[in-house]
């Protein structure tokens, strides 16, 4: 009696052979295959106007165009170049002013004073000054320096001091950055 054949493995016969991709289909070793997908539905591109090439601007140019809204922005405010004034046009500009503090004496028991010092030049030079720094070079001046950027009292600052300075630095900054210093006689600008 023959053997069984064992129910697990599959006879050559009924087994399908590797296909070379070379060869004809044959109908006992072909396999199904799946399906082929459906091409999918592409959208619909509308033409969109391209942007010309530089080659193609002078021709387009000759065609009529549509028109084109054009839309202005509010102005920037620009600094108009500040005219810087000369050393000698800027000590002429130097006022002060002197008073004496009611009470007012320092260490050694001499009278103390306040010094004004502004500058009175042009309206059309003052709108164009963004600052003046002043430096009162007196040995008992309080504070020895300061900055005022205000142009309505004509950049006006005010020092302490028991005598008159020997020196006063002036420095000028202008809207554009520009900048002019002058060394003024403390003394001789009193009014």
């Amino acid at each position: 009696a023959p053997p069984p054949a064992e129910p697990s493995v599959m006879s050559q016969a009924t087994m399908p052979l590797p296909r070379n991709l070379d060869d004809p289909p044959d109908a006992q070793t072909q396999t199904a295959s799946p399906p082929i997908p459906a091409p999918r539905p592409q959208p619909e591109v509308q033409a969109q106007p391209a942007t010309p090439l530089p080659w193609q601007v002078e021709s387009q140019a000759q065609q009529p165009r549509e028109e084109s809204v054009v839309v202005s922005l509010p102005p920037q405010t620009a600094v108009a170049p500040a005219r810087l004034p000369g050393r000698s046009e800027l000590r002429g500009w130097v006022k002060s002013t002197a008073r004496e503090f009611v009470g007012g004496v320092d260490a050694d028991g001499m009278p103390l004073y306040r010094f004004d010092i502004w500058l009175e030049a042009p309206d059309e030079v003052r709108s164009q000054i963004q600052q003046v720094s002043y430096e009162y070079l007196a040995p008992s001046a309080q504070p020895s320096s300061q900055n005022s950027n205000d142009a309505g009292n004509g950049f006006r600052v005010k020092f302490g001091a028991a005598s008159c300075a020997e020196k006063a630095r002036i420095t000028v900054i202008m809207n554009d950055g520009k900048q002019r210093r002058v060394d003024v006689d403390g003394c001789r600008i009193l009014n």
